[in-house]
């Protein structure tokens, strides 16, 4: 996910450890404008990513009057306010907040459900546009949410540590998570037909999960519960992680003549991981410390784009993009191209290459396994970069003024990918569920979509 030119975190709320997923979203389209979904042979900047990019835009607020909203639907309360920072100056401030309209009527005392969800965010964006040297943007999102669910069953739901529970065993979770992203970009021209740009970024993540175990001593007397007790009631899984990201960029912009565009750029991220995970492992008193680690690993990425318009009806975008892992000095050229064909004023047709890799999740590189002899190890420092070659085919038809219809032919093939060193495991870090397994990984999957 990225914006205003650097990516962001998860955008949702109640996110799970893997940090895919989310039940809601923290942006909210009052303050979203044009935004592009990328699939495929996305172009030369983006890099570190094998599937797909949301590219978000935060639309700049009102510079010429005062304007507010106030919104109530069935996810979310907001207010929205947005203006000029003052009187005959173009900059101008964009400011959202929402709360769960669900907890504002528990709060209320109007209705008694378990297990509302709880969640609240914000974001705002303010432009400070100058005369001689350019124009600065702050910006961010956030989100904290949490949720206590009770009486979980495994046709219920699926919870991190569950151990294939037995239909004695119960379940409570307490779970909250947050998401921050701020940051400072800044336009600058350099000519009449060139600019730099540039940003700095925080980002912050983080899940924490207690699961509570419940086993329960059934009596049955013909067929027919006569009494249950409970044996022990204790603190199974605890699992406490943020990942903490610091980001720069610089890209520079210029347009050559009528047809040819260049742009190139760089991207420096230090990624910080602090991982706690603790679970019994078949009673309470058995208990065992999965994971307990706080490590960090820097990234740089590189790229060159040329756009070329051969004529009115046929666009190039060609170039490649550098993948650095400084950790372990692992690294990539990848070349992308695709062209777009408008046949008719209304049809399009596009097609692209793209050579794509990413990094492994921190946790992968740190895990520790202990051999047969007792010597713990970590295996995985060494790891390499996951790759795909991404092949896309496809039509975009303008079916009326406001409405667009695509249709598109897509193959990935995915290499490299990190699997268990064991003959006879199935594990691979691109279908990690909930559970992590810290096994001795190594770059020989292959895969497809």
């Amino acid at each position: 996910m990225e914006t205003g030119g650097t990516q962001i975190t998860n955008p949702n709320h109640f996110a799970e450890q893997t940090a895919s997923m989310g039940g809601v979203s923290a942006l909210n389209n009052n303050l979203l404008t044009a935004s592009d979904f990328h699939t495929g042979a996305f172009s030369p900047e983006f890099g570190n990513v094998l599937s797909g990019v949301y590219d978000i835009k935060l639309r700049a607020g009102n510079n010429e009057k005062f304007e507010s909203m106030v919104g109530v639907g069935l996810i979310g309360t907001d207010l929205t306010l947005e203006g000029p920072l003052k009187k005959g100056y173009g900059g101008s401030y964009l400011a959202n907040y929402r709360y769960s309209t669900v907890s504002i009527i528990q709060d209320l005392g109007l209705v008694d459900i378990t297990g509302v969800p709880k969640f609240q965010d914000g974001a705002f964006k303010i432009v400070l546009p100058s005369e001689n040297i350019g124009t600065f943007s702050l910006f961010g999102l956030a989100g904290k949410s949490v949720m206590n669910l009770t009486d979980i069953t495994p046709a219920f739901w699926e919870t991190p540590g569950d151990r294939s529970l037995k239909s004695e065993i119960i379940e409570d979770i307490d779970k909250s998570s947050h998401l921050i992203n701020t940051g400072l970009s800044h336009v600058l021209p350099i000519s009449k037909n060139g600019y730099l740009s540039s940003s700095f970024t925080y980002s912050s993540e983080g899940i924490d999960d207690q699961v509570f175990e419940t086993l329960i001593d059934t009596e049955y007397v013909s067929g027919v519960l006569e009494s249950d007790s409970i044996i022990y009631r204790e603190l199974n899984f605890a699992g406490k992680q943020k990942r903490s990201t610091y980001r720069g960029s610089v890209s520079f912009h210029q347009k050559i003549n009528s047809k040819n565009k260049l742009e190139a750029g760089s991207k420096y991220a230090l990624f910080d991981i602090d991982f706690n995970q603790s679970q019994f492992i078949t009673s309470p008193s058995d208990r065992s410390t999965l994971v307990d680690l706080n490590q960090s690993i820097s990234t740089l990425n590189n790229y060159l784009s040329w756009k070329h318009r051969v004529n009115d009806q046929v666009t190039i975008v060609s170039g490649f993009h550098n993948m650095n892992v400084l950790f372990n000095s692992m690294s990539t050229i990848e070349p992308r191209i695709a062209m777009n064909w408008m046949v008719t004023p209304t049809s399009t047709l596009k097609a692209g290459y793209g050579k794509h890799s990413a990094m492994e999740s921190i946790h992968n590189y740190f895990a520790k396994v202990t051999l047969a002899d007792g010597l713990e190890t970590e295996p995985n420092r060494d790891l390499g970069l996951m790759k795909a070659d991404h092949f896309v085919f496809g039509l975009d038809q303008n079916l009326g003024r406001n409405l667009k219809g695509n249709i598109e032919f897509y193959y990935q093939g995915l290499y490299d990918l990190p699997v268990a060193n064991n003959d006879t495991s199935i594990y691979s870090t691109v279908n990690e569920g909930l559970d992590y397994q810290y096994v001795e990984l190594v770059n020989k999957g292959k895969g497809r979509n």
